[in-house]
């Protein structure tokens, strides 16, 4: 008989928020291979499913709110920038991230539309979303 003991349980936390991207700082961005497996929005916080090859490096993902583009008027676009540091190993690895979505608040307004956007091979958009609060 084995008894295990738990002091505390961690629920998955906002690690981080959208993070708001002007039009120079584009070219910064790193834009490393991977797959957006779901996209959710939960509350005040967007959870996402991701998939990608390395395993011997940290990897950093951080959800960015794009500049207005020339659309009128422009859709509220959010893009996911990952940045893999080099890593050329080739485990298949797949992580959760949660990103809080109140920095693309509208004032006035009860809910904001926007764009998804993953990977750099997805010229198309992931999916579109609806954000209540």
């Amino acid at each position: 008989f084995i008894s295990i003991r738990l002091f505390h349980i961690e629920n998955l936390k906002i690690k981080s928020e959208v993070g708001i991207l002007h039009k120079n700082q584009l070219d910064e961005l790193k834009m490393d291979r991977f797959r957006m497996d779901t996209a959710y929005v939960d509350g005040d916080t967007i959870r996402l499913k991701v998939s990608y090859s390395g395993g011997c490096r940290e990897h950093q993902f951080r959800l960015w709110k794009l500049p207005p583009n020339a659309l009128v008027p422009p859709p509220v676009e959010l893009l996911l920038e990952h940045d893999a540091n080099g890593d050329t190993c080739e485990a298949w690895l797949t992580k959760h991230l949660a990103y809080s979505l109140k920095p693309i608040r509208i004032a006035g307004k009860h809910e904001v539309a926007f764009l998804l956007r993953g990977s750099p091979e997805m010229s198309a958009y992931f999916g579109s979303f609806v954000y209540k609060y």
